[in-house]
């Protein structure tokens, strides 16, 4: 809408671009150049490009100079996000032999890590039964998420750990939460997916999955 308005000649008061990495895309470009009194953009992943008069955000001319920054190190040192923690999960499933048995691959590749991850934190943790496992998983695509949901190994490890609560939005798959499916995301069903998350306790576990569920900056505290 923001490139329709430039396109018309509207003018703007105040113009707030959440996700502002996404305007230097050949899609959004025109965007920041949508007559505004004032323009904020907000990014935790600046997107630069090699020269200052590119269309990335390093371009003073378009984007105007940094009103505030801060670094992952300094929000890591006074406690504001923790620091990154990596686990390599080894598998004991063979590697799959035709497009047919991947899906099952990635289930079980995803359950083990989770159950890796569950050991881990319930390890370190003071009150380990007060405390649940939550994995958010990115997934390449919208046919690879729904192969994933459709798959007998995703029933079966369901079946098998029923306290582990599985969750799935995307535009074209639509919402699945422990079980319900329904096509077609609106913003209602959006917002009862993301309560349903956020209202878990701190010994709730759960499996999200999602296709850009990050790049359209929905947050879910604790996951």
């Amino acid at each position: 809408s923001a490139v329709r308005a430039h396109r018309d000649d509207i003018h703007v008061n105040l113009s707030i671009f959440d996700e502002a990495h996404n305007t230097v895309n050949e899609e959004f470009q025109e965007a920041v150049d949508l007559q505004s009194d004032k323009k904020f953009f907000f990014t935790a992943t600046e997107k630069l490009t090699d020269s200052d008069e590119g269309f990335g955000m390093n371009n003073e001319d378009r984007y105007d100079d940094t009103i505030f920054s801060k670094t992952p190190k300094e929000m890591i040192d006074v406690g504001e996000i923790c620091r990154p923690f990596i686990h390599v999960v080894k598998t004991d499933i063979d590697r799959p032999s035709g497009l047919n048995d991947a899906p099952d691959a990635i289930v079980h590749s995803i359950f083990s890590a989770f159950l890796e991850h569950e050991r881990v934190i319930k390890g370190n943790s003071s009150d380990p039964d007060n405390i649940g496992a939550k994995v958010i998983v990115a997934v390449e695509g919208q046919n690879i998420l729904k192969a994933i949901m459709d798959s007998d190994e995703l029933y079966e490890y369901c079946e098998e750990h029923p306290h582990i609560h599985i969750g799935a939005i995307s535009s074209e798959f639509g919402i699945y939460y422990d079980g319900e499916h329904t096509t077609g995301v609106n913003n209602m069903a959006k917002h009862e997916f993301l309560e349903n998350i956020k209202n878990l306790d701190h010994n709730d576990s759960c499996i999200i999955f999602h296709v850009d569920m990050i790049g359209e900056g929905i947050d879910v505290p604790g996951i």
